[in-house]
C-alpha cells in the first residue's frame, strides 16, 4: 500500500518529534460474507495488539489480511469484562477497529498477534503468538491466543494432545483465561512464560543473525515455535539446545532458500550462541523459582522481574548488568523466603517503572530500587478535561505537543486529541503549524500513572498506539517528566506544567487549523 507523499511527511514530523513508527491504516477487507472471531490474547494481558488472520498463510502481516486491534483489557469482537460488542451494528468507528471479521468458509485458519502492550509490566509486547482455527463456516466464540496455543497452532490435533502431556497441561487450560483472579493457574502461567520469553531471546538471536537478509520476516517466533512443539513431540521435553537452534536455522534457511544474502549457517558453538543458551536457561529457571505456586498478584510481580531480565539481555548490557537482574540465590532457590517476598511484594506495585530497573547499572539486585519514589508522579487513571504539554527542541527541529484528554467523570477512558506544531530550519518541508491527532484513551488496567493512547494524525490514515507514563519530576528542572512507548521503543518527555485542568471544553480542538490557533494562544 503506498502511503500518499504528505502523510510520509506529517509521520517523519512526529516521528522525529516524538519518535512514533507510523503506520498506515490499512484499508477494511470485511465483507457481507464474514464471520466473526471473537477472543483474548494473553501474554500478560496485550492491548493494543494487532490481531490478525494469515490468510496466505505467510508468517507475516499482509495488506490483505483481516485483522483488529485488542482493547485496553486485551480482547477483540467482545469484551465479557465490559458487555462491549465491538462488532455490533450500532458500534462507533472506532469501536469497530476492535473488531475482526473474516472471510467465511475458511479452513485450518491460523491466527496471529503482534505489536501492543503487556498490562502486567506495562511494556511492549515482543515477538508474535498464534492459535490455529478449524473452520469459519460460523463466527467463532471465545478464543484465547497465548504462549500455550502458539506451541500448537503448527502440528496436529494428534500431536497437541501428546504436546499438553508433555507440558503437564490439558486441553481445558487452553482457552482460560489462567491469569484472571478467579481462574489463576499457576502452573499454565510459569509454562506459557517459559515458551514466550524463550521464543523472544531466540528471535532476537535469529533476528540478528539474518539482519542482512532481504526476504527474512521481521519477526521468526512461528518458526520457533513449530520446532519447539516438535521437540517436545520427540523428546516430551523442551529446552535450549544446540540441537534445537541448529533445527530452527534449517528450517528459516529453507525458508528463505531464494534469498541470496543469507549468511553461513548458524554456528551453535560460538561463544555468543552458546551464552545465548546459558541465559535462556537462567530465565526459564528464574521462572520456575518466582512464578510456580504463586497467586496473582506474586504471578505478576515475578513477571515483572523476568522481563527486567529478558530486556536487559535483549539490550545486550554488560554481564554483571544482566547477573543483577538473574540473583544466583534466585536461581538456586537459595534466596531466603522473606527477601523474596519482600522482592515480590515491592515489584507487584503499580508505581513500578521497569525501565527504570532495565537502565539500571546496580551491581546488585536492590530491592528498595524496584519502586522508584513516584510521590510526584501524576496520576492518569482519569484524564476527563486535563491536559499535558511539551515543548521540543533539538539541533535545528523545534515544535510544541500537547494532548487534551475528553470523557465522562471519573470515567478510566475517553477521547484524546493533539496537536502537533513542528518546524526546522534545516528541511522545512515537514513543518506545520498545527496538525490534529484524534483518538482514544485509556488508563492502564493496573496502573494509576500510566495511560493507553490510540490517535491518528490529521485527516490522514496514520494511526498509532502508545504508552504515556508520569514518572515524577526532574529535581534540576522540575519539569514533569513522561516516558513514552512506542513500538518497542522508549523516550522521556518532560513538561513545564504536567498534567493541567483544560478550562473549557471548547478547548478541545475538532480540525488542525483550530490546532494553529491554539498554538497561537498560548
Amino acid at each position: 500500500m503506498n502511503v500518499p507523499h504528505k502523510v510520509t511527511r506529517l509521520c517523519a514530523a512526529i516521528s522525529t518529534a516524538l519518535l512514533i513508527s507510523c503506520n498506515a491504516e490499512d484499508p477494511d477487507t470485511s465483507t457481507g460474507d464474514s464471520a466473526t472471531i471473537t477472543g483474548i490474547a494473553i501474554d500478560g494481558y496485550i492491548a493494543y495488539g494487532t490481531v490478525y488472520v494469515d490468510a496466505d498463510s505467510d508468517n507475516r502481516l499482509s495488506v490483505t489480511d483481516p485483522r483488529a486491534l485488542t482493547d485496553q483489557d486485551g480482547y477483540f469482537s467482545y469484551n465479557p469484562s465490559t458487555g462491549q460488542n465491538y462488532c455490533a451494528d450500532n458500534a462507533t468507528a472506532l469501536e469497530k477497529r476492535y473488531c475482526l471479521r473474516t472471510y467465511r468458509h475458511m479452513e485450518n485458519v491460523i491466527l496471529r498477534i503482534v505489536g501492543g502492550y503487556d498490562t502486567q509490566t506495562g511494556e511492549a509486547f515482543d515477538g508474535s503468538m498464534s492459535t490455529r482455527i478449524a473452520s469459519t463456516s460460523e463466527s467463532v466464540g471465545h478464543t484465547a491466543i497465548t504462549p500455550l496455543s502458539s506451541v500448537l497452532a503448527g502440528v496436529s490435533q494428534d500431536d497437541q494432545s501428546a504436546i499438553l502431556v508433555a507440558l503437564g497441561l490439558t486441553e481445558s487450560d487452553l482457552n482460560i483465561n489462567y491469569l484472571s483472579s478467579t481462574d489463576y493457574n499457576s502452573q499454565a502461567f510459569t509454562k506459557a512464560l517459559q515458551l514466550h520469553k524463550s521464543v523472544v531471546l531466540l528471535n532476537e538471536l535469529f533476528k540478528d543473525h539474518y539482519e542482512d537478509s532481504d526476504t527474512s520476516p521481521a519477526d521468526l517466533s512461528p518458526y520457533i515455535y513449530t520446532e519447539i512443539a516438535k521437540q517436545l513431540l520427540s523428546s516430551q521435553h523442551f529446552t535450549v539446545s544446540e540441537t534445537l537452534l541448529s533445527n530452527i536455522d534449517k528450517v528459516i534457511r529453507e525458508s528463505l532458500k531464494n534469498d541470496d544474502k543469507l549468511p553461513a549457517a548458524l554456528d551453535t558453538a560460538s561463544q555468543g550462541i552458546q551464552q545465548m543458551i546459558t541465559r535462556t536457561h537462567q530465565v526459564q529457571t528464574m521462572i520456575t523459582q518466582l512464578v510456580d505456586g504463586t497467586n496473582k498478584t506474586a504471578g505478576v510481580a515475578a513477571a515483572r522481574a523476568v522481563e527486567v531480565a529478558v530486556q536487559k539481555i535483549l539490550n545486550k548490557e554488560p554481564d554483571a548488568s544482566i547477573n543483577s537482574a538473574i540473583p544466583d540465590n534466585i536461581t538456586a532457590g537459595t534466596l531466603p523466603q522473606s527477601e523474596l517476598a519482600s522482592y515480590l511484594a515491592k515489584l507487584s506495585d503499580e508505581t513500578v517503572d521497569l525501565q527504570v530497573l532495565v537502565e539500571s547499572s546496580a551491581p546488585e539486585v536492590d530491592v528498595e530500587y524496584a519502586a522508584p519514589d513516584t510521590s510526584e508522579a501524576s496520576q492518569l487513571n482519569t484524564l476527563n478535561s486535563y491536559r499535558v504539554a511539551f515543548d521540543y527542541a533539538e539541533d535545528t527541529a523545534a515544535g510544541e505537543i500537547v494532548f487534551l484528554f475528553d470523557g465522562e467523570t471519573h470515567s478510566p477512558e475517553g477521547d484524546v486529541y493533539g496537536c502537533l506544531k513542528y518546524s526546522d530550519t534545516a528541511d522545512t518541508q515537514y513543518d506545520t503549524q498545527g496538525t490534529l491527532m484524534t483518538g482514544h484513551w485509556s488508563a492502564m488496567p493496573g496502573n494509576d500513572y500510566a495511560v493507553l493512547l490510540d490517535v491518528k494524525l490529521g485527516s490522514e490514515a496514520i494511526q498509532q498506539q502508545l504508552v504515556m507514563k508520569s514518572i515524577g519530576i526532574d529535581g534540576g528542572t522540575s519539569s514533569h517528566q513522561f516516558r513514552f512507548e512506542f513500538a518497542g521503543k522508549y523516550g522521556v518527555w518532560e513538561s513545564e506544567d504536567g498534567v493541567t485542568p483544560v478550562a473549557d471544553s471548547n478547548e478541545m480542538p475538532q480540525d488542525s487549523t483550530a490546532c494553529a490557533a491554539y498554538f497561537d494562544h498560548q
